[in-house]
Parts: structure tokens; C-alpha cells; sequence
């Protein structure tokens, strides 16, 4: 794929804090959005959000959100209000491309870890503000749905005339989910309705029930300012509603649980947020795994990574900063048991290890079925003496995968909303930078024109 030639579209992600499509039409303590009456009838947030309009832009809104306020109850110290965001996209007549790019001080590719105290595994890094040190990869995601009018089109809520296509990836956020007002997280309630989660994550309000006057589950997140998440709806229904295609399709590029082994991760939201069907990138091992007599975990492959351990110098985390200085090197040392076998079994009686080591927690793999659909390349380049570096990532995907009740079915000739986010700087849920609502055209006037080739 040659990319000279075709334009780029600037889109500018802004911080969003904790607002929500719940806080953002229905007025709460604290916290009134002026437009939330417009947004409910589907105008878009663009309509008012750009430079000069009736509501602050991406810039103004970034700068707004990022500090202590309504909106944000636990800041982080330095966190830019913006991401520049670079978009181009192309198609052929089997498959979708996408080349984008962006600024960041560091690769995140590195996950959450764990170290050897001395005397046992513990333990290492994680998101911030909560954990310590900062220990989390980056990732770039964007939701791609149907137009207003298609059978697959997705409302902000049922029977409602806002959607995705006017209010972008907000009508997937929801006070119940992760660092939200209404946090759920270890609520009783939240087993009850998805019996394999302990939390709730992106969803749409279309899959849940109108709340009812004396709900017996208004205790357990039945309200409007929870996200009605305890009131989903039948299974008869929902399975409906899916077959239509009235989801959203996620594909999610990270930079440490994907782009070592070139994928991106293929999921969608809809009651939840669903991976697609198929074997995940990783599997999961943990400090009482390794503590086991005898280990249950993976160690690195001394044939793979001379020292056989990570921990000492060249491979040393520090502080949360990440000592390589581009994702292309990082892949000699990516815990795999595939592509490489760069993870083995652990064998305590080939690996010893010393004070400070450190192994992952995800052991990455080659995913199959729907989830393997999205190829990635991704790449960190900083130029001498320069405090920012630059992302540059290029996604492959068919135009129709065969799976349409996992995945958007891309057509020539088609117009499809689309909304992006950049988790950057070792965070997680919420402390993302989103974009408002955008469209992607195949042979169409859009905002992101792709451009047929061959």
C-alpha cells in the first residue's frame, strides 16, 4: 500500500473526565450540560463544538476537563488536554485500510507486570493515578456503525433520535462503568445480569429496559444516573437486535497485548463489551502462579532473550518509563508462546531468579476466528533530542469478514459513522482522549474519504 498521495484528515481528540451520555442529558448534581436537551433530539456534537460555535471546542473542552472538578475527581499531573490525531484510509476491492498517526512522549509497550521481591513474585505496575509505577500500554481504538436509516443503525437509546452518527463513542459511556460516579465495580448485582464480569464496561442504553416506577432493582443500578445496566433486556430480543447489526464495531490496537505479534484486537459493543468470536491475544498468568510448588507460569526463553530475564540493564523498567526507544526493538523481548516462542514453561530448575526480575502477566498468542481479523503494524520513532516521538500504525481488515454479528460489513459506495480514543501515558477506562462523531466514506463525501486502489 503506497500512502503518498492520499490526504490525511486532522481530527483533535480532546479529554472528556468522567462525562458520560447519562450526565450529559439528564442534569446532575454538580454537573449541567446546556446542550443536553439539542443532543437528545440527534443533533450533533459537532454542531455546536468547533472553534466558534455555541460550545467550547476540542481544545477549550480538553483544557476544561483535564483539572479538578465536577468532572474529574482524581486528576493526573501533566495529562495533556489534546492528541493530534492524523487519519487516512484507502480500500481495494477485498479489503479496508487505515493509516494513522500520532504524537506521544513514550512506546507503551510494555503491560502491567510482575517482580520478584527476593523472595517471591509480586505484583508490579499499573494504570494511572492508582497504581505505581505507571506500567500500562498505550492503545488507539475506533467504533465503526451504520448510517442512520440502515437496518444496523444504533440509537443513543431506544426509540430515541440521537445515535452514534450524532454523538459519537458518548452514547457507549455510562456512570456504572469503571472510575464512573456510579461505579459498579464488586456490586452484588452486576453477576446477576453477566455472571462471568465483576464490573461494567462500554454498553448501549438501546439493549436495557425503560426504568419502571418501583423497580425492585432500582437499588442495583436501575436508574437513569446509573445507566439502567441492571435492566437488560431478553434474550430473544437482544439476539434480534444483533442480527440486524445494531452493535458497534471496536477495533482496538495495543501497543503491548497486540502489536508485538501484529494484530489489533477485534471486539464489539452491544450489551457489553464483547471480544469477537475466537481465541483472545493472551493468556493470563499471575504471581500465584509462578509462587505455585511447582510454577504454573511461563518464563522467558533463554534462547530467545540471552539473560533469560528481564530486570538488568538493556531490559530494565524504571519509574514506568520505558528505556527502548522504538516498538520494532521491543519485539526481541515480547512474551510469546507463539511467533517466536519467546515464552516457555517455567522451570525453577533452569531459572533462578534474582531480586528485581520481572515477567508479564499476559503471555501473548496468535488469536483465530473473528478475533484475528484486524492485521496491524505499528511503529515509535523519535528523533534525536526531541521530547515527542511519533506513532505511526497502519490497520488491515476485509471489507466483509464473514462475521457479521461480530463486525461492521464495509461496502463501495457507503457512508458509516466512526469515532476514535488514544489511551496514552499508562491509563486505562475513562482517562482516554475521544473524538466527537466523524464519517468514513468508500466512494462517498465523507469527513474520511478512503481512497479505492488497484
Amino acid at each position: 500500500m503506497k500512502w503518498e498521495g492520499i490526504p490525511a484528515r486532522s481530527i483533535r481528540l480532546f479529554y472528556p473526565g468522567q462525562a458520560s451520555w447519562d450526565r450529559l442529558v439528564n442534569p446532575q448534581k454538580d454537573f449541567t450540560h446546556l446542550g443536553g436537551p439539542v443532543v437528545k433530539t440527534g443533533v450533533a456534537c459537532r454542531t455546536c463544538h468547533v472553534t466558534g460555535g455555541a460550545g467550547p471546542d476540542e481544545e477549550a473542552l480538553g483544557k476544561k476537563l483535564v483539572p479538578k472538578g465536577p468532572a474529574e475527581d482524581k486528576p493526573i499531573p501533566g495529562k495533556r488536554p489534546t492528541v493530534d490525531l492524523a487519519v487516512k484510509a484507502a480500500y481495494d476491492a477485498q479489503n479496508m485500510y487505515f493509516w494513522l498517526q500520532w504524537e506521544s512522549e513514550e512506546p507503551g509497550a510494555y503491560h502491567n507486570a510482575m517482580r520478584f521481591d527476593g523472595k517471591k513474585w509480586v505484583g508490579y505496575g499499573g494504570f494511572k493515578p492508582d497504581k505505581s509505577p505507571g506500567l500500562y500500554e498505550d492503545r488507539l481504538t475506533f467504533l465503526l456503525g451504520y448510517k442512520q436509516g440502515a437496518p444496523g443503525h444504533v440509537p443513543a437509546d431506544a426509540g430515541t433520535p440521537a445515535g452514534f452518527q450524532s454523538a459519537g463513542c458518548f452514547i457507549t459511556c455510562h456512570n456504572s462503568m469503571r472510575d464512573m460516579p456510579y461505579d459498579a465495580l464488586n456490586n452484588k448485582g452486576v453477576k446477576s445480569v453477566f455472571p462471568k464480569q465483576s464490573d461494567i464496561r462500554k454498553y448501549l442504553l438501546a439493549t436495557r429496559n425503560a426504568a419502571q416506577a418501583g423497580d425492585p432493582k432500582e437499588k442495583k443500578g436501575a436508574t437513569e444516573a446509573e445507566g439502567r445496566w441492571s435492566l437488560l433486556k431478553g434474550k430473544e430480543e437482544l439476539a434480534g437486535m444483533r442480527k440486524k447489526g445494531q452493535f458497534l464495531d471496536m477495533w482496538m490496537w495495543r501497543a503491548a497485548r497486540a502489536g508485538h505479534i501484529g494484530y489489533a484486537d477485534d471486539m464489539w459493543i452491544f450489551d457489553y463489551r464483547n471480544g469477537d468470536r475466537g481465541k483472545g491475544l493472551w493468556q493470563m498468568q499471575r504471581p500465584a502462579d509462578l509462587n505455585a510448588t511447582p510454577p504454573k507460569g511461563f518464563m522467558f526463553n533463554p534462547q530467545a532473550v540471552p539473560s533469560g530475564r528481564l530486570g538488568g540493564g538493556e531490559y530494565a523498567i524504571q519509574g514506568g518509563k520505558n528505556p527502548l526507544p522504538v516498538i520494532k526493538d521491543q519485539e526481541t523481548i515480547a512474551f510469546l508462546t507463539t511467533l517466536g516462542k519467546n515464552a516457555v514453561p517455567y522451570d525453577p530448575k533452569v531459572y533462578k531468579p534474582k531480586e528485581g526480575d520481572i515477567l508479564y502477566q499476559r503471555v501473548l498468542r496468535a488469536p483465530d476466528g473473528s478475533r484475528g481479523d484486524i492485521q496491524a503494524y505499528g511503529v515509535f520513532l523519535r528523533k534525536a533530542g526531541e521530547k515527542m516521538g511519533k506513532y505511526t500504525l497502519i490497520l488491515k481488515r476485509k471489507l466483509d469478514t464473514g462475521h457479521p454479528e461480530d463486525d461492521v460489513i464495509l461496502k463501495d459506495g457507503e457512508t458509516y459513522p466512526i469515532a476514535f480514543a488514544i489511551h496514552d501515558d499508562h491509563v486505562t477506562t475513562r482517562r482516554h482522549h475521544v473524538s466527537f462523531e466523524y464519517t468514513l466514506g468508500l466512494g462517498t463525501k465523507a469527513d474520511i474519504e478512503a481512497k479505492k486502489v488497484r
